[in-house]
């Protein structure tokens, strides 16, 4: 490979696995940020439909998130149709900020609820 060939952003449409078990699927280029070089993925929208057992899946509208080297486990280059099929099916989201107001109070610990039966 040439240094000018080196020199070439990656950019495609892809399938990205990163550490923790997350799967993320979109247009896939790199970016410099802070002077550290980042992945970003932009996902696709998703429509609202049926899911395989008649339960509701929402729409989701795109967004992009950014992930260092470290991060990322793997990168799957494909067609522009199988990652919007493939962020169809993982219906990621991203960051929500979200708070849950229980009606019940909340019990304290004993000590006997850690214990083996």
């Amino acid at each position: 490979m040439t240094d000018a060939e080196s020199k070439i952003p990656f950019e495609s449409w892809a399938i990205v696995e990163i550490m923790g078990h997350r799967k993320l699927a979109g247009r896939v280029t790199e970016e410099t940020i802070g002077g550290s070089a980042m992945l970003r993925i932009d996902v696709p929208p998703v429509d609202a439909r049926e899911g395989s057992y008649g339960q509701k899946l929402e729409s989701r509208a795109q967004f992009t998130q950014y992930f260092g080297g470290s991060a990322i486990f793997s990168i799957t280059p494909c067609t522009e149709k199988v990652a919007r099929q493939a962020a169809d099916r993982f219906r990621d989201y991203p960051v929500e900020l979200v708070s849950h107001q229980s009606d019940q109070p909340r019990l304290p610990f004993r000590d006997d609820d850690f214990l083996d039966p």
